[in-house]
């Protein structure tokens, strides 16, 4: 008959499944393609002489070496942009531990002690080492110096050691005689 399925598999598939006829001889129709294709295969690879196998295999080994070449290279790309990352992330931590103990210096600073224009100029720097903090990118002498109407501020380490009290370390005498020495004119 033209309808009846002659194929095993399709006439397994067919009482699994419960599909059509019509389906089923269609799958038959695919799997028969499928079987002719590698026969096909398998015929012409048959047929190949030495030189040209080996002219294959040396193709794949190729592919897959330029594939493997491939992978190391984003791999390390990937590493190269984690280092990168960490490094930017450590530098942004670093800054911003430095805003802390500079913010912490500036509020050390009494306001009955300065003027109004270091006022204004202490809390920009307070302001600038805030957004710091935050991770967004500082801003300049000039640019803090327009915000707050001025022409001109001293940078942010100037301004704390112009009001700070702390005193002079150990070696700021140096090339003086010590404490200690006596001076004993000679006759």
């Amino acid at each position: 008959m033209a309808g009846e399925v002659t194929d095993p598999r399709a006439k397994l598939a067919l009482a699994a499944g419960g599909a059509t006829a019509a389906g089923a001889t269609l799958a038959a129709g695919k799997i028969a393609s499928k079987k002719k294709s590698s026969a096909a295969r398998r015929e012409s690879i048959r047929k190949e002489t030495p030189a040209q196998r080996s002219r294959a295999l040396k193709n794949i080994a190729s592919r897959d070496r330029a594939f493997a070449d491939a992978q190391k290279s984003n791999a390390n790309k990937m590493k190269q942009m984690r280092a990168a990352s960490a490094a930017a992330n450590k530098a942004v931590v670093e800054a911003a531990e430095k805003a802390e103990k500079r913010i912490a210096e500036l509020r050390k600073i009494r306001d009955a002690d300065i003027s109004t224009r270091q006022k204004l100029t202490k809390n920009a720097h307070i302001k600038n080492q805030r957004n710091i903090i935050k991770g967004k990118a500082p801003k300049t002498l000039l640019q803090i110096a327009k915000s707050v109407g001025l022409r001109s501020i001293p940078a942010v380490g100037a301004f704390i050691s112009a009001f700070s009290s702390t005193s002079a370390g150990k070696g700021s005498d140096r090339g003086l005689p010590s404490r200690n020495y006596k001076f004993t004119p000679k006759d």
